[in-house]
Order: structure tokens, then sequence, then C-alpha cells
């Protein structure tokens, strides 16, 4: 009964949960056959040890103090057990405790419901708390490869770029790797013919950093005032991230979308175009493609010189200095993920964050092209020192590319003895792990080493954030982190460790007061 009622309860919670905060991904409560026996058992041993107690202490009382105490007198004897016939089984210590079981069973009862509410209370709270931490808010519906090791690398060096990536997969231990550098361009303005025929017959709004505006006429359509020119330009408007791969990873990820890399060379920037967006219409909310791009043909888009497309401007009028327009040669458009794992690019939640990425328009190119564009007198001025002198509000001076290097290791076999960490996080071979990538750790500082490189605290890249004021190319510093290690630090030097604490202090405290009562 007692199980069966904090099933409902939990569930009831759950469900309140999930149309109260209103997302998209369904809150699910799991409950398998091994787990309810499981809950069967340790319910039938608290209580079975809080009857034990008292019945160990009446067996050792004396019979003078049996006789001095004292009972109430409306006690009522409604059954009889004969404790002869079972006292070979359970013993006399035993019988004692099935009968006080039996005779204060109002009092247990009562105590198993109160464990249930507040186990319902316990798991309220953990349920906001993973809110306030992001945990519920939408994520990307499609599977990914697991993030094991980083690199993040603080300079605008390529050659240093590329002599460390080379080093480290020369390692032996390396199965995989991916060199990936993010360019955010803010935002472009797309011509409303390239967006899918459905949409262009419907008011649609694609997600920013924060959500959706919630506007009763939601719209993508945006005008800005080009100063340089004079003319007014709109367009869709559209958050926009360049991504430059590794040649290998960009070849697998075309071939993954089903396409070739073009083979003669122009000086056209090849461009694979991930197009996975979250987007509202007035009859839903989903996870979808919007462009309508051809395959092998001019991908065309209005961009800001500065790279402050969408940034708060000093009036009404969405005033820019210079609008441009730029042309990329696409090969194709897909919703496939890359073939690299996730990564946030906040040391906070590595997984997380990923509500504000799903609006973003992801373009890919070879690194070779990437390097080029960065010098493209074109593009060039986007992640140079910006001038003061602008239409934006708090223009600061330098936008940061993030430069991320992902990889996995041979991994011994996980050992069938589990350590106090394996126990805490609940994965098995967690210590082994850490084990491991402190080696790895120690190798990747040897290369940093020869390649020029210091070590240095992480940067925070805010996603939405067009500048961060950080000029990254006079640091040539690095940070190295894992999933393994990552998880060690986020517990033991963060609140969750102290709500880890709290929460098995707590079920603590009521075992005992239940064992005691």
């Amino acid at each position: 009964v007692g199980i069966g009622a904090g099933i409902l309860l939990t569930n009831g919670i759950v469900k309140w949960l999930e149309n109260i905060f209103m997302y998209e991904q369904p809150l699910v409560v799991e409950l398998t056959f091994g787990r309810i026996i499981t809950f069967v058992f340790w319910g039938f041993l608290m209580i079975f040890l809080a009857c034990l107690f008292p019945a160990w202490k009446a067996v050792h009382t004396s019979s003078m103090e049996l006789i001095t105490q004292t009972y109430e007198v409306d006690t009522k004897m409604r059954t009889r057990t004969n404790l002869l016939k079972k006292r070979k089984l359970f013993g006399t210590v035993g019988m004692l405790a099935f009968k006080n079981m039996w005779v204060r069973r109002k009092s247990y009862i009562a105590n198993s419901i109160l464990l249930i509410l507040t186990f319902c209370v316990i798991l309220d709270g953990m349920a906001v708390m993973r809110g306030i931490n992001k945990e519920y808010y939408p994520v990307d519906d499609r599977d990914r490869e697991e993030l094991n090791l980083w690199t993040e690398l603080y300079t605008m060096d390529d050659d240093k770029i590329m002599e460390f990536y080379e080093k480290v997969a020369a390692l032996p231990e390396v199965t995989s790797i991916s060199l990936e550098r993010n360019l955010n361009i803010s935002a472009v303005l797309l011509e409303p013919e390239l967006i899918q025929d459905d949409l262009q017959k419907v008011p649609f709004e694609v997600s920013t950093e924060v959500g959706f505006t919630w506007a009763d006429e939601p719209s993508q359509l945006r005008e800005y005032h080009d100063m340089n020119s004079g003319d007014w330009i709109e367009g869709i408007y559209l958050r926009t991230m360049i991504v430059g791969l590794d040649d290998q990873i960009f070849q697998a990820y075309v071939k993954k979308a089903g396409y070739k890399v073009p083979d003669d060379t122009t000086d056209e920037y090849q461009v694979l175009i991930e197009d996975h967006e979250e987007v509202r219409t007035l009859e839903k909310i989903c996870q979808r493609s919007i462009l309508k791009a051809q395959p092998n043909s001019e991908f065309t888009f209005w961009y800001s010189r500065y790279g402050d497309l969408g940034v708060l401007s000093c009036n009404m009028y969405h005033q820019q200095d210079e609008i441009r327009k730029g042309s990329f040669h696409l090969i194709g458009t897909t919703q496939e993920t890359p073939p690299y794992p996730y990564y946030s690019g906040k040391q906070d939640d590595i997984n997380g964050y990923q509500e504000e990425t799903l609006g973003f328009c992801h373009i890919y190119m070879s690194m070779s092209d990437f390097e080029r564009l960065l010098k493209d007198p074109m593009y060039s001025d986007i992640c140079r020192e910006h001038p003061e002198d602008t239409y934006i509000l708090n223009y600061t001076k330098y936008r940061s590319v993030a430069t991320y290097l992902k990889f996995d290791i041979q991994r011994e076999k996980a050992e069938e003895k589990h350590t106090f960490l394996d126990w805490i996080f609940g994965i098995d071979g967690l210590s082994t792990q850490i084990q491991e990538d402190e080696r790895i750790k120690g190798k990747i500082e040897n290369i940093a080493q020869e390649v020029g490189l210091k070590q240095s605290a992480p940067l925070m890249y805010e996603v939405d954030a067009t500048f961060d004021d950080v000029d990254i190319s006079k640091r040539n510093t690095y940070v190295f982190n894992s999933q393994s290690l990552w998880q060690k630090n986020e517990y033991f030097r963060s609140q969750k460790f102290l709500l880890l604490i709290l929460g098995y202090g707590l079920m603590a405290l009521i075992t005992l007061l239940s064992l005691t009562n």
C-alpha cells in the first residue's frame, strides 16, 4: 500500500512539474519490477529493524521491571498467535518483532506515509533545483557521440593549432579526434524564398537563447538600415555560427549527410549547412529543418561587417554601420548531427545549454577554408579589433574564435571492484577512467609545451554574446578536461555535492527516527 501510494504521489508530482514548466521533453517516471522488489525489501527491512529494537529490549528486561511497568487498560487482543510453532524458525526475538509490528501497526502505517511524503518533497525539491540548473530545458532530440576528453585552445595562431592537433592525433592511445573552430557572426538575413514553402504561408519564430518571444503573431522577418549605403534591407533573421572542421571530420560529415565534397578547387567556400532549428508556429513547437536551398548552388545572405546584426543598437531603427552580402557554395543541407560530440563551452554544464544553440544555423566548412575566411577582407573584420564609434550600444573590442579539440582514448577493461567514487556517481569504473585521464593529461601538457601553449583557467564563451572583450590572439593558452574529471570536480567543488550530502543525510535521519520510534 505504501509503495503504491508513493508511486501515485510521485507520478502526480512529475505530471504537475511537466505541466507547469511547459517544456518539449516530457518528464517520465520509470519504475521497473526490479526496483519494486528493491523498494519492498528495504521497506520491510526498515520496519523490521524498527520493531526489532523494542523487542530486543523486552527480551532483556527483568521480571521486576515488567511487573512494575504500566499498561493501557483498554488494550484488546484481537488475534492470537502460537509463538511456539514458529519460534524455531524465527527465534524469540524475531517473533516478538512480528508481534510488535502487528500491535503497533497504526504507528508504522503513519510512519510509512510520513516517509513517502518526505521522499516526495525531496524529489520535488530536486526537480526544482535541476530546473534552475537548466537540466529540464529543451535539448537536441538527435543522438550524438558522447563527450569524453577535450582541450580548449585560446589562440589565433593557425600553425600552433594544427601542430597541437597533429601531435595529439599521433598519440597511440587516441582512437578518435576532431578539431572544431567556431566563429559567431551573430546573425544573417535570408531571402524569404530560401525558407520552406509551408513556413512561408504561416507566421513562425525560431528560438533564441532564452526561448521564444511568445508574441501573438510570431515573425522572423526583420529590417535593418545600412548606414554605409543608406538602404533598408529586409530578410529572414537567423542566428548563425560558422564552424571550421578538420578535413577528415568535414569529409565524414559531408558523406554522412549524403553528399560529396567537390573535387574542383576554386576560391569559393564549400559549405554544408546543418539545418535543424527549434521552430514555433501558432499551432505547435517542433525541431525541424527550415531551409529550401538547393544542393550545389550559391547560398547568399546579408551579414554585418562587424558581426553585430541583431545586437542592441542605440535607437529603434535597427541601424548598422555596414551590411554586406556574402556568398558560399552550398554542398547541401542536412539534419544529421556532426560526427563528433556536443560541448556547450561552459564549465558548469558541459552537456547543457542546448536551448541556446537550437536556434542557430551552423555553417560547416573545411579547416583550410575557415583559416582563409578569417583572413579574407570580406569577413576578417568580424574577429578583428572593433572600432568604438559605431551605432551599436556597449560595443566592446574583440570577438573570440572558440577552438575545441575533442578526442577519445582506448580504455582499459573496468575492474569488478567498486570504489567510493563509483558508488557516489553510480558509474562503474569511474576511478579507473579518472586515472587514465590523468595520465593522458600529462601527455597533453608535454605537447602544449612543445607547441608553445601554457595552461590557464577556462574562459566562458557566451554563445549569443557577440563580443567578449578578450583578445585570445595574445593568450596562447589551453585548458584540458574530461568527462570523468569534470564529474568529480562538479560534485566536490559545487553545490551539487552539498545537495548530495544533504540528501543522504536527510534519508539517514529519517531512517534513524523511524528505528527509534
